[in-house]
């Protein structure tokens, strides 16, 4: 489906997932704001007949109000819950931000991830856990990062053998402290993934060697569209949020 019918769809539904229901409230609303204008016109014909007018203007008017109090109900009721699967499946696209390094000396005498002491540690934790299925890395850093990219690919190859055969990107550096950027690289690298074969189910955001502006970002990124999120913890576990709305129970 190309980008244009996609954008199309996004406009007049809200959202690119066509269900049943999605389609009908949608075909409502178009039959409803159709119906409504006839009933006026009809009501101001010299030979309109009457009760067909007031059928067309308060059946609509009726259903709209019906509808307002409808969604209304649901919004109160609705509340977002975050899921955490301990035990998440491998990604073939990870996405994975990384911080600058100011302990880089470590890089060059260690030969284990378990050992190591810097801030590198949790995204290399991460990369391990998907190496398996992993095709795409795609690296977001920083500007002081960036500057250190020859020294992670080497860190990199040395250490998880598997990503030789993987293709590695690194993004142009962005400022961590940027909302802005941080969500628009995001963009450019998640639409990338897609282009190469990733299914959304087959793509992962790493957030651990981030900021804070990087997690909110990152989270209200992964929200509307049912995104993966990841955190590996200071235990090396690599746990996935999932944020996700959900009718609260009564």
């Amino acid at each position: 489906m190309s980008t244009e019918i996609i954008q199309i769809i996004k406009t007049l539904f809200g959202t690119t997932k066509l269900g049943v229901k999605t389609v009908a409230v949608f075909v409502g609303f178009a039959f409803i704001t159709a119906w409504l204008p006839d009933g006026v016109a009809e009501l101001f014909k010299q030979e309109g007949d009457i009760n067909i007018a007031l059928l067309q203007i308060f059946a609509p008017i009726l259903f709209l109000i019906f509808v307002w109090f409808k969604l209304r109900k649901i919004a109160d009721n609705t509340e977002l819950l975050v899921s955490v699967d301990k035990n998440p499946p491998k990604a073939k696209g990870l996405i994975l931000f990384l911080s600058n390094n100011k302990n880089a000396e470590e890089c060059e005498g260690v030969s284990n991830i378990k050992d190591m002491q810097s801030n590198w540690k949790q995204p290399l934790v991460a990369i391990d856990f998907h190496k398996e299925r992993l095709e795409y890395l795609h690296i977001l850093a920083s500007a002081e990062s960036f500057c250190q990219k020859e020294q992670f690919e080497r860190l990199l190859n040395k250490l998880i053998s598997e990503t030789k055969k993987v293709s590695v990107e690194f993004f142009e550096p962005i400022d961590f402290e940027d909302a802005k950027a941080i969500f628009d690289t995001l963009k450019k690298s998640f639409e990338e993934l897609k282009q190469s074969g990733c299914k959304k189910s087959d793509i992962c955001i790493d957030l651990t060697g981030g900021t804070k502006v990087v997690a909110l970002a990152g989270s209200i990124f992964a929200l509307p569209e049912d995104r993966a999120i990841e955190y590996v913890t200071n235990k090396g576990e690599v746990k996935v949020y999932d944020l996700i709305y959900k009718q609260a129970i009564q």
